[in-house]
């Protein structure tokens, strides 16, 4: 199977959890995954978080062709998997 290469992850998840904290989890784990956390929150705070971490911010409302750009950008000469 191959290995997962990107991680999109929405800012706010359920029981106040927050996407910022999955993608340290990830970072611990595989320090050269490509995350972008995905938003509407604009604060500042939220945009530090996901600079220390070294995670993309991409505001909501997403469109497809920005999540294709970053897409295209991060995993440039590396093969996508088959679809499932």
């Amino acid at each position: 199977q191959p290995a997962v290469q990107v991680a999109l992850i929405d800012y706010h998840l359920d029981d106040g959890a927050l996407g910022v904290d999955v993608i340290a989890v990830l970072r611990a784990l595989r320090g050269d995954l490509h995350c972008a956390l995905i938003t509407a929150d604009r604060s500042e705070e939220m945009k530090q978080q996901a600079k220390e971490l070294g995670a993309t911010v991409l505001n909501k409302p997403l469109k497809p062709a920005a999540l294709r750009s970053w897409l295209t950008q991060k995993l440039r000469g590396k093969p996508l998997p088959p679809s499932a």
